[in-house]
């Protein structure tokens, strides 16, 4: 999802920005272009999320074909708001077990190296 700063949400900057993708035979993502503006940062934001999605291959005469669809991506305050409270009560969820990258995580596998260090000079 594009980020949507929260002061833009304040100023009650909302609507659609529509994108031509250029989309390749393994479906991944080759060029965005902007061509239904509603603001800069909401546009360059719009075009750095669509660059990351991948999509199912399309096929012409059964083989894999590139293709061009146009996408319109929304700027809604009140969607993006549910969203994130739905993303906070998932995270709360998850905060009992714990995750790559959280310090439990790292501190076992500092010990585990320091494990294999000891045996090593032993």
């Amino acid at each position: 999802m594009p980020s949507y700063p929260e002061e833009l949400r304040r100023q009650g900057v909302a609507g659609r920005v529509e994108l031509q993708v250029a989309i390749d035979e393994d479906g991944s993502v080759q060029g965005v272009k902007v061509t239904k503006p509603l603001h800069p940062y909401l546009d360059n934001a719009a075009v750095q999320a669509v660059k990351q999605w991948t999509f199912e291959p399309a096929f012409h005469e059964g083989r894999p074909a590139s293709w061009i669809i146009t996408i319109a991506v929304n700027f809604d305050p009140e969607a993006y708001r549910r969203q994130e409270e739905e993303a906070g009560d998932k995270n709360a969820a998850r905060a009992g077990s714990p995750e790559e990258g959280t310090p439990a995580v790292l501190q076992a596998i500092l010990d585990r190296g320091a494990e294999y260090c000891r045996k090593l000079a032993g």
